[in-house]
């Protein structure tokens, strides 16, 4: 269904929402794992009506213990950004990432220490980088690499900081968070540079916790 309530949604004990998005029955979820592997999950296997669900478990083999980073509806002719926690990253196409099997495919080569923290759809020509140390990066998107898969480049220099969030945005819509019921808007000039530099302190009230608005 779609538009639903999910204020009624029922879990099992100790279980609640962690992501929720709207599908059609011949679609196929793409599914990120913290360890740099992406599954794929046709919705039409997944457990129909108002019930508690079944383990995502059943249909992929992720690792035992491995977070899962997001899931998204999959786009034939889209495109993604995957960031590490350390600051790595580079565009994928979807196309490529496409799992036939429960084992699914490995897209991010990770470091020892590092893990896929971020996946954004590709909406706009800019990527905008956040760090832990509440410093901000936009620079033009066709610096990254587009790679079927691998480790990437640096993204912003993080020292020791660990990357909080990404968008890809339109420099001439500039970047928007929440704070409280209100979106506030904010022109991306002042953060503008090259990819791999350090970036500037985000701006005056951006929120403690370092996300932006999603689209």
């Amino acid at each position: 269904g779609h538009q639903l309530d999910l204020s009624e949604q029922k879990y099992k004990e100790g279980d609640g929402p962690r992501f929720a998005l709207e599908a059609q029955s011949t679609d196929r979820l793409l599914v990120f794992a913290a360890d740099g592997r992406m599954f794929t999950v046709p919705v039409d296997r997944l457990p129909g009506g108002r019930g508690t669900g079944e383990p995502l478990s059943l249909f992929v083999d992720i690792a035992k213990g491995v977070p899962i980073v997001d899931v998204a509806v999959h786009r034939p002719d889209g495109r993604l950004v995957v960031a590490t926690a350390r600051g790595r990253g580079f565009v994928v196409e979807e196309s490529a990432i496409v799992a036939a099997t429960k084992a699914g495919k490995q897209v991010v080569d990770l470091d020892a220490g590092d893990q896929l923290v971020k996946v954004v759809p590709v909406t706009g020509d800019h990527l905008a980088v956040l760090g832990s140390h509440r410093r901000l990066l936009v620079f033009p998107l066709d610096q990254l690499k587009v790679l079927g898969r691998g480790k990437g480049v640096q993204l912003m220099k993080l020292h020791s900081a660990l990357v909080a969030d990404i968008a890809t945005i339109d420099p001439s819509k500039g970047f928007t968070w929440q704070t409280g019921s209100r979106q506030r808007r904010e022109e991306c000039t002042a953060w503008m540079g090259e990819r791999a530099q350090s970036g500037r302190n985000t701006p005056v009230g951006f929120p403690k916790d370092l996300s932006f608005t999603r689209a």
